[in-house]
């Protein structure tokens, strides 16, 4: 019931469309029900040597099935413009509305619980049990019910038995598909197993290849294909057995209710064309109640992704902008007061496991009592071993994360208390690992800008791509701006892709430029390359650099050394080879490396 309740509150601007295809599945069930009534006035028109009415039956009956075809025409219309796509539609932009509403932090830190999968999994499977109940429970409850109504009508102990006898078929196949829920469950998982598993040897079969290990990876994969074989083919078989005596007690009813009216017909209680009713609608009770076993087992499968989307979807951002959010004049001033930063815990939840589990993480401080200051338009580089709390500085910076302690001031101002998507507007960043998407290189440029895509002239455009250093390989492309460069960017090289960062950081003409470990991944043509645009880029802002050559940060105004979460050390290159020892073990690291 927990899980039900935000189904119907999710669904609810959608209550208008369910209420009609309810009435829909009446009217067409109705139909259902009362053509086999005219079916059996065929028989007895037809034994009665009555060709008039037998005609007369025949028409109405076609009339009926007809009117059928008909309603569900108009069904299906309605259903395509008011049900189908735009549930699809609402529940996908909703799922994707909730995941873009997490913090940058909830997203990297793979303790936020914040999973992608669960959201995804858990929006196509609440689809898929909107579509289960309109079109499968709905028209089937319907149906089973008009027609044991129905054969009350015509004789009310076939009625009883009839009834009796559904409640029990019904009751045995829940019964049934609880009892084999669990295994049914570990058999998908076994299978999500081995998808791994054939995924897993794909994606490295460079080392396969090299290591000429072809025999050895597909005896792995067939032998764990075995154990699914092994395992599938002993749950089934144990299922059906367990189907059969269901099937078995079916076929018991219904040859009692036959055998029953058979005696009425004899004893002319009933004509005898009510034998041909009451066999459709025998039928059509118990295919439907078979089907809602199935439909249930359907549902169970869907209702742990439903039930996980739910504990997620009610999740809430760790970082939301304040009702008063301000909206400063940046000009790129950063202080760190006092900052201390531990990442929190939060809850985990797995894909295939039924429990949410609270993960054993150590409270390690990250940053502790960090202070510092940036002046606008200073160029600052952020040094120190991994782990040291660089990448963390920078995450706090875009607001991926707040201070446990302290604070960080921009131009004078907490950033909790400035508009977030205002402040994100002044800063650029350039990660180690730019991030491209499958589209144009124009398209990845601009994606940073809203209303200006289409009014920005192409003089602006080509002025950012030159700072950018992009112009150095622009006239090799194809179609230039539109070629299409691939899935993370694949068509360009990584020196490209990070110039294609640096535009894409650039055409905000941002205060604030953050460039976390930039050139770390680069041969030394390319970083040579993208540190002349990275000093070019920084012309006039606020820029922070982390990284690891110090051939890229030695010109820096402000060199800030990172020790275990704390600053040990400030000043100028030369400065800092005097005064600091860790930082000229740094540098000494290197230059010996």
């Amino acid at each position: 019931m927990e899980t039900v309740k935000p189904i119907f509150r999710l669904l609810r601007p959608f209550q208008i469309p369910f209420l009609v295809i309810f009435v829909f599945a009446m009217i067409m069930e109705g139909m259902g029900v009362v053509a086999p009534y005219f079916f059996g006035k065929i028989v007895d028109a037809v034994t009665d040597r009555s060709l008039e009415d037998a005609l007369f039956f025949v028409l109405l009956s076609g009339a009926i099935m007809l009117l059928e075809v008909f309603v569900d025409q108009i069904k299906n219309v309605y259903e395509l413009n008011r049900f189908d796509f735009v549930v699809n539609k609402y529940l996908d932009v909703t799922g994707l509305s909730k995941t873009l509403s997490f913090s940058l932090g909830q997203h990297r830190n793979e303790h936020s619980g914040i999973k992608q999968s669960v959201l995804s999994r858990g929006s196509h499977s609440l689809q898929s049990a909107a579509y289960t109940v309109s079109y499968d429970v709905f028209p089937t409850v319907i149906g089973v019910l008009f027609s044991v109504a129905a054969i009350f009508w015509l004789q009310p102990i076939v009625g009883i038995i009839t009834f009796l006898g559904g409640v029990v078929y019904l009751a045995w196949s829940f019964r049934i598909n609880i009892k084999f829920h669990g295994d049914v469950k570990k058999l998908q998982k076994m299978w999500n197993e081995n998808s791994r598993l054939g995924s897993e040897i794909v994606r490295n079969v460079g080392v396969v290849k090299t290591n000429a290990r072809e025999e050895k990876v597909i005896n792995e994969f067939e032998n764990d294909w075995e154990g699914i074989r092994n395992f599938g083919k002993n749950l089934w078989i144990r299922f059906s057995l367990f189907d059969s005596f269901r099937n078995v007690s079916s076929i018991v009813i219904r040859l009692v209710a036959m055998g029953i009216t058979v005696l009425l017909v004899v004893y002319g209680e009933l004509e005898a064309g009510m034998l041909v009713t009451l066999f459709f609608w025998l039928s059509n009770i118990f295919v439907g109640l078979r089907r809602l076993g199935r439909t249930h087992r359907r549902l169970m499968e869907l209702y742990g992704a439903i039930r996980k989307f739910f504990v997620l979807f009610h999740v809430k951002p760790d970082i939301e902008s304040s009702p008063g959010a301000k909206k400063p004049n940046i000009q790129g001033e950063i202080i760190f007061d006092n900052v201390s930063f531990v990442y929190p815990r939060n809850k985990f939840l797995s894909d295939e496991d039924d429990e949410d589990l609270e993960l054993p993480q150590k409270s390690r401080t990250i940053l502790k009592n960090v202070s510092f200051s940036v002046r606008p338009g200073e160029r600052v580089a952020l040094v120190g071993e991994s782990g040291a709390g660089k990448s963390t500085t920078a995450s706090l910076l875009l607001r991926a994360y707040d201070p446990t302690k302290g604070k960080i001031l921009i131009d004078g101002v907490d950033l909790r208390d400035i508009d977030q998507a205002f402040y994100l507007e002044h800063v650029g960043f350039v990660e180690q690992d730019v991030t491209l998407f499958d589209n144009t290189l124009r398209y990845n440029i601009l994606f940073p800008l809203n209303d200006r895509v289409k009014k920005i002239p192409k003089k602006e455009i080509d002025e950012i791509v030159r700072l950018a250093r992009v112009d150095k390989f622009l006239e090799r492309l194809p179609k230039q701006y539109e070629t299409e460069i691939g899935e993370r960017g694949i068509r360009l090289s990584g020196g490209e892709r990070q110039r294609v960062g640096i535009a894409r950081a650039l055409m905000k003409d941002p205060k604030i430029l953050i460039f976390d470990e930039a050139t770390s991944n680069l041969d030394t043509t390319n970083e040579k390359e993208i540190r002349e645009a990275l000093r070019k880029a920084s012309e006039g802002r606020t820029v922070i650099i982390i990284a690891h050559r110090f051939s890229t940060i030695k010109d820096a105004e402000k060199i800030i050394v990172f020790h275990e979460g704390k600053v040990v050390g400030m000043g100028t290159h030369e400065n800092l080879l005097k005064s600091c020892p860790k930082y000229r073990s740094l540098v000494q690291e290197q230059v010996f490396a």
